[in-house]
């Protein structure tokens, strides 16, 4: 099993209510619901009513049961199946001309794009757009817990969340990312809203609602992201089941450098392991060929003929011609006097 994989299959267990167990005494995903809406109505009555999509329904119209044949899954009797339009409200990220981006002031502001967002969190880099202040309004500035997501990018990254941790004043997101602003400013919500988004259920939802823009790139629908699904445990469960990923995910990031160095291993092993044996195979060669060498040269001196005055009488001849020996004394005398 992949790390991906074992993540995926950790997340899935979370939204189905199989990560831990399930408490009676904790309520119903119903109660929760309810206080969810009403702070959505509070809101949209406080901004002139934007939230409702149908202009016929007023803001606190009942919220139609969802049809059993849009539901994927069981869930525990206490959760509810909700639309994400139930949880958050969307907005679009800041608009920007390149014009906009030549003027340099005291009051920079960072500008996060689909490549700053990672699987379940997100990251600045030195190459980050910079805008100035003047360009920005105050309600783009990015605030604790929300939760972007890139609104136009390559399909491997649709559906990739990041949670926002804490309230910034110099951090928007551009135009071709989406804001999710949970109708409940809760940790435990928008945390629960992440890992549930971040599960391979929803994003392969997100992909199945893109638009192709392009050669490689997706347009994620807003009005269609709304109305999918989601499963909703009660608040205390939420907790619970964010408190066990939370102690999991250190465990698969373990996992995970532990697979890349296997992979390493795998990808490197025929290389390494023809190179170990093309040693062997020399060593053992050499080793081999030794004693066969030195055989061979045995053999080879016991089969040549021993010298003797015989089997070669020049030889012998020369042997017997050195000054110490009679003859070759003679021979010297008889030079010397005939030349005298």
């Amino acid at each position: 099993m992949t790390p991906q994989e074992l993540k995926n299959s950790i997340l899935q267990l979370a939204i189905q209510g199989k990560l831990v167990e399930q408490r009676p005494e904790e309520g119903t995903a119903a109660e929760l619901v309810e206080k969810i809406l009403a702070t959505k109505n509070a809101k949209a009555t406080k901004v002139g009513s934007r939230v409702p999509r149908d202009r016929n329904a007023s803001a606190t119209a009942p919220r139609p049961p969802i049809p059993d044949d849009e539901k994927p899954f069981d869930i525990p009797d206490s959760w509810e199946w909700v639309r994400m339009e139930d949880c958050v409200s969307n907005r679009a990220g800041l608009a920007y001309s390149k014009g906009n981006l030549d003027i340099h002031a005291k009051n920079m502001v960072r500008v996060l794009r689909g490549g700053n967002i990672n699987d379940m969190s997100y990251s600045t880099k030195p190459d980050d757009v910079m805008i100035s202040s003047e360009f920005v309004k105050e309600e783009l500035f990015l605030r604790r817990n929300m939760i972007i997501t890139p609104a136009v990018t390559s399909l491997d990254h649709v559906g990739k969340m990041g949670r926002i941790e804490s309230d910034y004043t110099d951090m928007v997101v551009g135009g071709f990312v989406l804001m999710l602003v949970p109708h409940l400013n809760n940790d435990v919500f928008s945390k629960y809203l992440l890992y549930a988004c971040s599960s391979k259920y929803f994003r392969d939802c997100c992909r199945g609602i893109v638009n192709k823009s392009g050669q490689a790139f997706y347009n994620l629908s807003r009005g269609k992201m709304m109305g999918l699904i989601l499963p909703l445990p009660p608040l205390a469960e939420q907790k619970r089941i964010v408190a066990k990923i939370e102690e999991l995910l250190p465990l698969i990031d373990r996992y995970e450098k532990a697979w890349s160095k296997l992979e390493d291993f795998n990808k490197r092993f025929p290389v390494d392991m023809q190179k170990s044996l093309s040693k062997w195979r020399f060593r053992a060669s050499s080793s081999t060929n030794a004693p066969k060498k030195a055989r061979a040269k045995n053999s080879t001196a016991k089969s040549k003929p021993k010298s003797n005055a015989s089997s070669n009488p020049v030889r012998s001849k020369k042997r017997n011609l050195c000054p110490q020996s009679p003859k070759m004394k003679s021979h010297l005398i008889f030079q010397i006097v005939g030349s005298g």
